[in-house]
């Protein structure tokens, strides 16, 4: 009978080693429902942020939800929060020390970590607030229907900052350095403001007929999420084009970024790039179907938490997703290729990448239609693998050039063209 107990406890022992070694999600102790349609199960989840070391669920009709564990468990912290309009939670910010949040019930703040909470509209002609950022003293709040407000005293105070802005349904705000962007429904794409929302600029090339529910950046790239995939930009806007090689979930709800590595949220579960956007890796080990319906990702550091639709909040460690994609990514290629350059036409960068399955010297150069030597982008040994190089043309005039990988015995041209 002993040794019968030992062999059962050295297969459980075995069993909790080998689930121990599976990269999957782990479904979190809430946030639960409490007001209206989720008066029951999980609450339907849109955002987080983290502020003072403690993790902020903004939830659909439950408000505000804390966790001090790294989101094992959530607590509701809704004083002064109105029903119920202030219960649907859009947007977190943390600003001079101070936690802002976005409701379809206006602006709230608290100074005590979210245990209470105050409203501060002075000037808002639109409470429904969906995103928030940040220049410098300037604090900006993007509203669906009313456009995009700012506040340069602590958001005591806001005027509205819409010349330029033809669509007033603003799904999502970032600043990108000196840059203000706004993304918006209905098919009217980006918004640009380079004055602090002084005038707006439409950047819609590539992006026509595309509702924008999310923007990030990762260096000098531009992401925006629609309801047709993901589109970057390289050039501030000035053109998108779609990179959604790997992505299967249609319409993007939002993005997070853990060092270069960028994460999104979609109706098909989550999704991961290590390469900008070139490739895209579904990473929705242990997702319940309908935990696949995610509406939020966010990356604190360890974990990337996701928000859903139906099954509440999920964690997972960041460690484990990107040595799963990065030893998926790191695969040797089998041959040689060079790829069409994106964006094309372009203006005034744009990107090429090539393979190459086996340590050789590499050259790319860029010829004119006479076949002139313009500029040489590489002209050295490469390990084998995949690469991305940028090419600014800003130097060159409107027209069509070539560019030109050799390597070993391999040659191939193509064509791209600048567009000023």
């Amino acid at each position: 009978m002993r040794s019968i107990f030992r062999i059962i406890i050295l297969v459980l022992m075995l069993i909790t080693s080998f689930n121990s070694l599976v990269a999957q999600w782990v479904q979190t102790n809430g946030p639960f429902g409490t007001n209206s349609s989720t008066n029951t199960g999980y609450a339907r989840l849109n955002t987080f942020t983290e502020f003072d070391g403690i993790l902020f669920a903004g939830t659909f009709e439950a408000g505000v939800f804390c966790s001090s564990d790294n989101g094992n468990n959530w607590s509701q912290l809704n004083s002064g929060l109105a029903y119920p309009w202030a219960m649907d939670i859009r947007s977190f910010i943390t600003y001079n020390n101070i936690l802002f949040v976005g409701t379809a019930g206006g602006i709230y703040f608290s100074t005590n970590n979210g245990f209470n909470w105050s409203k501060t509209d002075s000037g808002l002609t639109n409470a429904d607030i969906r995103s928030f950022s940040v220049i410098g003293s300037n604090l900006f709040v993007g509203t669906f229907g009313g456009g995009v407000f700012v506040s340069s005293n602590n958001g005591l105070n806001w005027r509205d900052i819409n010349t330029g802005l033809s669509n007033k349904q603003i799904t999502t705000l970032i600043a990108v350095g000196t840059n203000l962007y706004a993304g918006t429904a209905n098919g009217n794409g980006v918004y640009l403001s380079t004055n602090n929302g002084a005038n707006w600029i439409p950047k819609i090339t590539g992006l026509k007929n595309t509702t924008v529910w999310a923007l990030s950046s990762v260096g000098l790239n531009l992401f925006a999420g629609t309801d047709r995939g993901v589109f970057l930009s390289i050039d501030n806007g000035d053109n998108w084009n779609p990179i959604n090689t790997g992505f299967t979930g249609g319409t993007v709800m939002s993005f997070t970024v853990d060092k270069n590595n960028l994460f999104l949220s979609s109706w098909s579960g989550v999704f991961m790039s290590i390469n900008n956007g070139s490739n895209w890796t579904e990473v929705n080990t242990g997702l319940s179907e309908t935990g696949k319906y995610v509406l939020s990702v966010f990356a604190n550091g360890a974990n990337l938490l996701a928000g859903t639709m139906y099954d509440g909040a999920w964690k997972r460690p960041l460690s484990e997703m990107i040595t799963d994609v990065e030893e998926e990514h790191n695969i040797l290629p089998a041959k040689f290729s060079l790829e069409q350059n994106y964006p094309n036409p372009f203006n005034p960068s744009t990107l090429i990448k090539f393979s190459i399955p086996t340590s050789l010297v590499v050259t790319l150069k860029v010829y004119d239609l006479l076949g002139r030597d313009v500029t040489s982008l590489v002209d050295e040994e490469k390990q084998a693998g995949n690469y991305i190089i940028k090419f600014d043309g800003s130097s060159l005039s409107s027209g069509i050039y070539f560019y030109r990988l050799q390597s070993g015995n391999f040659v191939e041209t193509k064509k791209f063209i600048i567009m000023r």
